[in-house]
């Protein structure tokens, strides 16, 4: 059985819960930070914090400068914009 959600949850909750996860393993100190804030303004700072992660590691995660680069413009072009279909299905 599912929890409920509460009236006027919005469709980023799902998402907003799987960054909270991601930055408490982490980012532990920006997801602690995160806590303090208003409920509402969480899930965009437990996001922040991810992304943050995500960029941070990214020259951690090859040995090629040149895939870390793919990376990275992969990121960029989906920020800007140009990639909304694949930013769609989420990151693996």
């Amino acid at each position: 059985m599912t929890a409920r959600r509460p009236p006027g949850a919005g469709p980023l909750v799902d998402a907003y819960e799987h960054c909270a996860a991601l930055a408490r393993a982490h980012a532990r100190d920006q997801w602690l930070g995160a806590l303090y804030a208003g409920e509402n303004e969480r899930g965009p700072l437990f996001a922040l914090a991810s992304f943050d992660t995500e960029i941070r590691h990214a020259l951690q995660r090859t040995r090629d400068p040149n895939l870390t680069a793919i990376r990275l413009a992969w990121w960029r072009e989906t920020i800007s914009g140009e990639r909304q279909a694949e930013a769609a299905g989420g990151v693996y």
